[in-house]
């Protein structure tokens, strides 16, 4: 019956060590991952588009007579971080004439 119980013993701290081991094996693969926080650089500028103001009328050097369109072109500001990110910055505008009109 001694033999039994110090086998029983042997076979229970046997199985206290071996849970432990896996316990503690688990808690080291589950770690959270780190906080990325981004760090966005400027990547360049975006064209959104032109629209269409207006036309006018001018003569040449030659006084022949000409008709120029006057455009909206549109611009933003664009930035990207190493992880893919992207985010757009402030937009602007420019005004723009589709002929030497002198304006």
């Amino acid at each position: 019956m001694k033999t039994k119980m110090k086998r029983i013993g042997a076979m229970v701290l046997a199985c206290v060590m071996l849970w432990g081991i896996s316990v503690s094996v688990s808690a080291e693969t589950k770690q959270e991952p780190p906080v990325h926080e981004c760090a966005f650089s400027y990547m360049g500028t975006e064209y959104l588009g032109s629209t269409h103001i207006t036309y006018h009328t001018y003569l040449d050097e030659k006084s022949n007579k000409h008709t120029c369109e006057v455009l909206l072109d549109r611009y933003r500001y664009v930035y990207k971080c190493a992880c893919g990110k992207t985010q757009y910055g402030d937009s602007y505008s420019i005004l723009r004439h589709t002929e030497r009109c002198g304006q």
